[in-house]
């Protein structure tokens, strides 16, 4: 038997198949606006946390109805994490920096998970 360690998401121990998450890094396009795209890049953030929480929503309901209410909870935190107050940092990480929102999103959240 091969024992994986790892960070827990709750107690107990766990017996069963492995899935093993390869962390690829994910390319962030990185560029810098002017002043002038501001209002339009904080736009179209808010404009992908409103359609990410539509998408969550129809996923929730169709997992549901396929599989009662397993996987309900996980989509619930995702929906949490998308109305998190934090998460308005972005858009003054936009303005300050005057970075695109997909970067402004990775310093923020970053920061919150260091």
């Amino acid at each position: 038997m091969k024992v994986i360690n790892g960070i827990p998401s709750s107690p107990g121990i766990a017996i069963g198949k492995v899935f093993l998450y390869a962390n690829h890094h994910l390319k962030i396009p990185v560029y810098s606006i002017s002043h002038d795209d501001v209002v339009r890049e904080r736009e179209r953030f808010l404009e992908a946390v409103e359609k990410a929480k539509e998408d969550l929503k129809t996923l929730q309901e169709r997992s549901v109805q396929l599989n009662g209410d397993k996987e309900k909870e996980i989509i619930e935190t995702h929906l949490m994490i998308l109305e998190d107050p934090d998460l308005n940092q972005v858009l003054s990480e936009i303005e300050k920096n005057l970075i695109n929102a997909e970067r402004a999103l990775e310093q923020v959240i970053s920061r919150m998970t260091e």
